[in-house]
């Protein structure tokens, strides 16, 4: 299929300084089952990069090319590896970079690859400074960006920056108590800082944030899954039941009335000799006319608590 020629797109091979290449066409074989209709200006310019890249050309012009393909196609995992060669031979300013990086993120912040190369940059450059306040424009349009709370990790373990994390955690959960992507980061902190291994102490401050938390928002998923998984991390798996047991009475005892806690008080009970299975049981018929969506699973967890009693 041949794509339409735009009206005011000057091709490669028509332009003085690209005369010497020759483009080279993508193959799909002599009869692709749904060829992609490209426009003018994609296949021209992809055939004059497959061509810089046969060539293994090293310039500024395979340079400037590669940010047009970027530009087009910011997925295209091949043009960034090779962009990152030529920055490297090229030995180009690399705040420049992050410069396009950043204007390029405005409108592609899901971007895998610019995440990856954005690494790739900062880590050439041995600096954080800018990442702080690129973070930061990133959470105002989206707080749960996945690829930039990864990237965060990854700057807090390559400059050792875990002493100022928890603080900046702690302002996004105060704008908002339902960030799972700002519990996430509390858990990994708290569980991987290698200057403040977790200990007792640090699980009880955390479980009393965390339940002042649920007192405010008790439907919020995030700070139960929170503790409990710092219980099951701390303790292990088979002894953070008994542990877990005395925060879900105190929060009972406090009136704190949530799914999540009765669930809380089916797994605690599905493991014997912690008590009265008939307390799971309850917790179980609770859910399985409270939580709809999963009854099913709900009359399977009380069919195994009910075989515990006989």
């Amino acid at each position: 299929m041949n794509a339409p020629k735009d009206s005011d797109y000057i091709p490669y091979r028509e332009k003085p300084e690209w005369k010497d290449i020759v483009p080279v066409p993508q193959d799909d074989g002599p009869h692709p089952l749904a060829p992609i209709a490209y426009s003018y200006k994609y296949t021209d310019t992809l055939d004059t990069f497959r061509a810089i890249c046969m060539a293994e050309e090293i310039s500024e012009r395979a340079l400037t090319l590669t940010q047009t393909v970027i530009e087009l196609s910011p997925a295209h995992y091949t043009v960034w590896l090779y962009r990152q060669r030529l920055l490297i031979e090229l030995k180009v300013d690399l705040s420049d970079e992050l410069d396009f990086l950043d204007e390029l993120a405005e409108n592609n912040p899901e971007c895998y690859q610019l995440w990856q190369h954005r690494q790739f940059v900062v880590d050439r450059l041995n600096s954080a400074d800018r990442e702080k306040e690129f973070f930061l424009e990133i959470m105002e349009e989206d707080s749960k960006n996945f690829h930039a709370w990864t990237f965060r990790q990854w700057l807090i373990n390559r400059f050792d920056l875990w002493e100022a994390e928890l603080p900046f955690v702690d302002e996004l959960l105060d704008e908002d108590v339902r960030n799972n992507s700002a519990w996430n980061q509390r858990f990994y902190i708290l569980t991987n800082n290698p200057h403040a291994p977790l200990t007792e102490e640090a699980i009880q401050k955390e479980v009393e944030f965390s339940t002042s938390k649920i007192s405010v928002i008790a439907f919020n998923e995030c700070p139960w899954n929170y503790i409990k998984g710092l219980y099951i991390r701390f303790y292990g798996k088979d002894a953070y039941k008994p542990k877990l047991l005395t925060v879900a009475h105190s929060l009972k005892e406090q009136g704190i009335k949530s799914r999540h806690l009765l669930a809380w008080f089916v797994d605690i009970y599905s493991s014997p000799g912690l008590g009265d299975v008939a307390h799971g049981i309850e917790a179980c018929k609770n859910l399985i006319s409270a939580d709809f969506v999963r009854s099913k699973y709900w009359t399977y967890q009380l069919e195994k608590l009910q075989k515990l009693v006989q």
